[in-house]
């Protein structure tokens, strides 16, 4: 497989996906959804491995509650 072929296509998020950060050893990654959802991934069998709702789950970003660069 070539670097940027889609490997495979899988819907975990109910909304847009609006930030992805991959773990530093490359395992995993975690998404941040327009659906208020953060989802981490396994990155070899793309396994949704755990996912998270905000408590106070609102359309509007709080700060300092983005994913950590």
């Amino acid at each position: 497989m070539q670097t940027g072929q889609v490997k495979e296509e899988q819907e975990v998020h109910g909304g847009q996906i609006n930030d992805i950060r991959f773990s530093a050893d490359g395992t995993h990654f975690v998404t941040a959804s327009a659906d208020m959802t953060s989802k981490l991934i396994d990155t070899q069998s793309l396994e949704v491995r755990s996912h998270a709702v905000p408590e106070h789950a609102s359309p509007t970003p709080c700060p300092g509650h983005g994913l950590a660069g």
